[in-house]
């Protein structure tokens, strides 16, 4: 995804340090490994993601450790793999709902990690929620699916009611296109991939 994020800020005339604030959903390393980019830019973050690291899943997957961009093993029983995505950022540290700005706020959505939080954003539009890995795909929130990696499927079906009380205009899923409005796509749109996102 470091490809897609330099050519997505071009795109908007930015490059890393124009940007004020991040806010990593949860720290598995697709969602996490573009810290390095935006190094000393405060960093906020569920407290359960740092005390409980989400290096699990990754151990779970490559009990040998991840073999990371910079070409080295993180070894992921340690709390390397948070240091390595974190210990460059001025790291902030939340719990319970958290109003970022005037028209953000971080809130609650476990499941997918213990830790996992949305980022609901208010517009002219309506409300923005960008979900996460709370619903990996589109048609995991249309059809309130689990996602195929989840920590607790109560909590997650918990979160998917808690975002949908919110009545969000759009929601934009961890690894897929936005959904605009349930009530213009109740169906499920098929083949709809993670390279569309891409430039040609």
């Amino acid at each position: 995804m470091r490809g897609y994020l330099h050519y997505v800020l071009k795109k908007e005339g930015l490059k890393p340090e124009d940007i004020d604030i991040v806010v990593n959903t949860h720290l598995h390393f697709d969602h996490s490994d573009n810290n390095i980019f935006f190094r000393g830019k405060p960093l906020y973050i569920h407290k359960t993601e740092c005390d409980k690291p989400a290096a699990s899943m990754i151990q779970d997957l490559w009990p040998d450790g991840l073999y990371s961009p910079d070409k080295y093993i993180i070894p992921v029983d340690t709390t390397e793999h948070n240091d390595f995505l974190v210990g460059t950022l001025d790291l902030h540290k939340i719990s319970g709902n958290f109003q970022l700005t005037k028209d953000v706020k971080l809130i609650e959505t476990p499941g997918h990690t213990p830790g996992s939080i949305s980022v609901i954003i208010e517009t002219a539009q309506g409300l923005v929620a960008l979900i996460g890995d709370l619903a990996i795909r589109r048609q995991d929130y249309i059809e309130r699916r689990l996602p195929h990696y989840v920590r607790d499927k109560e909590a997650v079906l918990k979160s998917h009611e808690k975002i949908r009380s919110l009545n969000p205009s759009i929601v934009i899923p961890g690894h897929d296109l936005p959904i605009w409005d349930l009530c213009k796509f109740p169906v499920p749109m098929k083949n709809f991939e993670l390279t569309k996102w891409f430039p040609e």
